[in-house]
């Protein structure tokens, strides 16, 4: 069960970095057409 949630939170932490980069990049294109 502990290792399911470690798993689980490994998954979470790279899925938040990888949107963290996709949001970032979204921001910059964003801020170019303003």
């Amino acid at each position: 069960m502990l290792r399911m949630s470690r798993c689980i939170q490994c998954l979470a932490r790279s899925w938040l970095q990888r949107y963290q980069h996709l949001s970032f990049l979204l921001w910059i294109h964003m801020k170019g057409i303003i």
